[in-house]
């Protein structure tokens, strides 16, 4: 099934995508799965929508085996020149090219809202897991009002777009339950707080085009005139002595299951 929706090519942005994570001064998320890891002492590891393998390099323990998946094959390039040790496949996320009953944890990372068929994906993992085996979907849910992004803001078309790319934790409960999982819940992971005032807004590096998939999918001229808007706000807020604040205030998530 596909969702209808334009896909992210990351074969173009992939040898710059791990920029990103070199601003981010707190990685809850990267402790949480770390924690999960110990706690279920998970040795076989799957991450669907692996991308650069920035997760999986957090995991790097000779006793355990690691797996990424992604459809992107320059994505995938640049996950095997930092680790060696992968086991890196070019497959769709509802298409799992591996043995019944083989992993501890399957996990992704901001990256269900990708999957063409979420639900399929749902269904993939399971079969992929061994008994008692673990599936971890970290990320948000902009239908909550736990957000607040000053992207969605001043750039057209992003909220939209996002309430169709990015399925509500609940459906995506109800599919997990369908598939047969257990023990499901939604637990918070972090928060991220990165609030800009003013003109230091042109220094959130999350602004560039090609940093997240919200920009990315947005047309050039569409993301000009969000430039611009955010552009003529700050002029108007100066011209009356204000200090004009972009929030940035987004709620990270953890749906967790068993199989």
């Amino acid at each position: 099934m596909d969702n209808g929706l334009s896909r992210v090519d990351y074969d173009l942005v992939a040898k710059t995508y791990n920029q990103r994570f070199a601003v981010d001064a707190v990685d809850p998320t990267g402790n949480a799965l770390l924690s999960l890891v110990e706690n279920y002492r998970a040795k076989t590891i799957l991450e669907v929508g692996c991308g650069t393998g920035h997760w999986l390099t957090k995991l790097n323990n000779p006793d355990m085996t690691l797996y990424g998946a992604d459809l992107s094959y320059g994505m995938l390039t640049q996950a095997e020149s930092r680790a060696k040790q992968l086991h890196l496949v070019q497959t769709d996320a509802e298409i799992l090219p591996f043995t019944t009953n083989q992993f501890d944890l399957v996990y992704c990372v901001n990256a269900i809202h990708h999957f063409g068929d979420p639900r399929k994906f749902l269904s993939e993992a399971y079969s992929k897991l061994k008994p008692g085996g673990v599936l971890a979907i970290f990320g948000r849910d902009p239908h909550r009002n736990n957000n607040h992004w000053y992207v969605y803001d001043y750039f057209d078309h992003v909220y939209k777009n996002d309430l169709a790319r990015f399925k509500p934790w609940k459906r995506i409960i109800e599919w997990m339950d369908a598939s047969g999982f257990q023990k499901i819940r939604v637990f918070p992971v972090g928060r991220i707080v990165a609030t800009k005032t003013g003109r230091d807004v042109f220094e959130d590096p999350y602004l560039q085009k090609n940093a997240t998939s919200q920009l990315i999918l947005l047309s050039n001229a569409d993301y000009l005139e969000g430039i611009k808007n955010i552009r003529v706000a700050l002029q108007e807020a100066e011209v009356l002595g204000q200090d004009l604040v972009f929030p940035v205030e987004l709620t990270l998530e953890l749906i967790f299951g068993l199989k």
